[in-house]
């Protein structure tokens, strides 16, 4: 069964340019090879109603998921919870659970450091643990920020911290878990082909021509540009669970490697 997944990162940091956005090359690269498929990846400010009006327009879209990254953290910039809550038009709550999770971190935390040796809940880690009446908390094994999950009715909604190892334990812990029991036996295949000696616009037509006697394989060129050389990469994709797909992915390969050479074209390697 195919699985759509959207991400909604969120972070007024993202926006100008401070922090460069790896969280979202990471679950793309994380969501595809489990099989599923990214349809859109959006980035927003630290806003209630952006974060709410974001999650409305995706749900209409229905995927199977969205997951969002960032804003769950103790400070006033951190309102992905409130949007989530709007979102859904609930109340906002202290969820015992996830309180009882952020009490035990911030407490490990104060000892380590020998901030306190009794260490009390502020109106800071509290709203940590602060979620929609509805949701349901997810431990955070490295920091103190649960995350959340909520049924929105056909959707999933995932809601990550914004640090790269928690938001990443987090996904591998629960989410990639999610995505495996939806998908089944799908899986991804890809493939690279790197060349040189045949001009892009050249190569253009021989693509069109085997991936249309190859459905469901997709083929994208990138050019590479280097002080020493100009060279092309091509990316195969397929994605697969039938016991065909890595031959006829290999196939695809063969194919347009054939065309390539016929032209003129070098193949400098290849490589999974």
């Amino acid at each position: 069964m195919a699985a759509d997944v959207e991400v909604i990162c969120i972070g007024n940091e993202l926006l100008i340019g401070k922090i460069e956005n790896t969280n979202a090359r990471w679950l793309a690269q994380q969501i595809t090879r489990l099989g599923a498929v990214v349809k859109r990846i959006t980035v927003i400010p630290d806003s209630i109603e952006a974060i709410a009006t974001t999650i409305l327009e995706a749900k209409e879209r229905k995927p199977s998921l969205i997951i969002t990254t960032g804003g769950l953290g103790p400070t006033f910039d951190d309102k992905t919870f409130q949007g989530i809550a709007k979102a859904l038009n609930q109340k906002l709550v202290v969820n015992q659970i996830a309180y009882e999770m952020v009490k035990k971190k911030c407490t490990a935390y104060a000892k380590k450091y020998a901030i306190s040796s009794d260490f009390e809940m502020t109106p800071e880690c509290t709203k940590m643990a602060t979620m929609p009446a509805n949701a349901t908390p997810v431990n955070n094994i490295i920091g103190a920020a649960p995350a959340l999950h909520v049924d929105l009715g056909g959707t999933l909604l995932f809601a990550l911290p914004g640090v790269p190892k928690e938001m990443a334990s987090i996904f591998d812990n629960a989410i990639s878990i999610v995505i495996k029991q939806i998908v089944g036996p799908y899986s991804f295949l890809e493939k690279s082909l790197f060349l040189e000696d045949i001009f892009e616009s050249r190569l253009a037509p021989l693509i069109v021509k085997v991936m249309n006697d190859n459905p469901g394989v997709y083929i994208k060129s990138h050019p590479i540009c280097s002080p020493n050389s100009d060279s092309l990469e091509l990316h195969f994709t397929m994605s697969g669970g039938t016991p065909n797909s890595v031959e006829t992915l290999e196939n695809t390969v063969k194919e347009l490697t054939f065309l390539i050479k016929e032209k003129g074209g070098k193949i400098i390697t290849s490589g999974l």
